[in-house]
């Protein structure tokens, strides 16, 4: 396959990515924000609602990666392909999370036909992101089922997350949410069903990448030059970078939640920053050591030393 091909490849397949991206925001936004919808999903509560909250911030994140690497000068069209590959694996398990909503508790939706559409809304969520994913990789490898040929040391502990979240979508007492220990836990559970369930189907399938590969920092540099500056300071201090990254998206989706509840109460901001930041901070760490390979985040061989 040629090195044109590959470019208009990762071109199409950004696009058609952010579209299936974009699908799933309208999705979920459709399920929060309609109360005749809201009333009739039984995966509005965690874990199924974690996997779709932190799959949608994923999904959203590689699909602009994609975009990047795919569109900008010198960008890598393999990694872009990779980005979308997780992309599309975010939306994806985020609609399996959904369906063992559905399935779990079918008496919230099974006896309305608005249940049922949203059940099938659902299913072809799932199918499409899904189906694209096996379209995407069998164009460039032979499935393998081998993981430890694939450079993931981390597969252990892959697997150990999804298996417990998938345990805790299919027994968690919904009576835990209570408080905030339990909720906690309940949202950790759907973060790791999340990311470990991405991460292993991401790796089943790799990417092969030729040549010297460029990492995000090199794309961030390339649009904003500014960076360029920093950017040895970056490639020195990765984790500091993880955990800022996660302290500004819990910020921000407390200042979300805010703008959606209309207040939050003095004596409730403590907890509601905590849980949120906290999550941020957990989903960050989580999806950087299971995915930063693989997307190839950061060039480990020039960090300095």
């Amino acid at each position: 396959m040629g090195y044109g091909k590959d470019i208009v490849d990762a071109r199409r397949w950004s696009l058609l990515t952010l579209l299936v991206v974009g699908a799933f925001l309208a999705f979920f936004e459709l399920s929060k924000q309609v109360t005749a919808v809201e009333k009739l999903c039984p995966f509005g509560e965690d874990p199924f609602d974690a996997t779709s909250s932190f799959g949608l911030q994923l999904g959203m994140l590689c699909a602009s990666i994609a975009l990047v690497r795919a569109f900008r000068a010198g960008g890598s069209d393999r990694l872009a392909l990779r980005a979308c590959v997780v992309a599309l694996l975010s939306v994806g398990t985020s609609s399996i999370a959904d369906l063992l909503g559905l399935l779990r508790y079918p008496g919230a939706w099974a006896r309305d036909i608005r249940g049922w559409t949203l059940a099938a809304c659902v299913l072809v969520l799932a199918t499409l992101a899904l189906g694209l994913w096996w379209q995407l990789t069998r164009q460039y490898i032979r499935f393998s089922y081998m993981m430890g040929g694939m450079g993931f040391p981390a597969g252990p502990l892959a697997w150990g997350l999804a298996t417990l979240g998938l345990l805790g979508m299919l027994a968690y007492p919904p009576r835990w949410n209570a408080n905030l220990a339990g909720e906690l836990l309940s949202v950790v559970l759907g973060m790791g069903f999340l990311f470990g369930l991405v991460a292993l189907l991401a790796f089943s399938r790799p990417l092969p990448v030729s040549g010297a590969p460029i990492d995000l920092l090199d794309d961030l540099s390339a649009l904003l030059p500014p960076l360029r500056c920093w950017e040895r300071h970056l490639r020195r201090g990765v984790w500091p970078l993880v955990v800022l990254l996660g302290l500004i998206g819990g910020g921000m989706l407390v200042v979300v939640e805010a703008m959606g509840e209309g207040f939050i109460a003095a004596a409730d901001l403590p907890e509601v920053a905590a849980l949120y930041v906290g999550c941020e901070l957990m989903g960050a760490a989580m999806g950087f050591l299971l995915l930063g390979d693989y997307l190839y985040l950061v060039d480990r061989a020039r960090q300095p030393t």
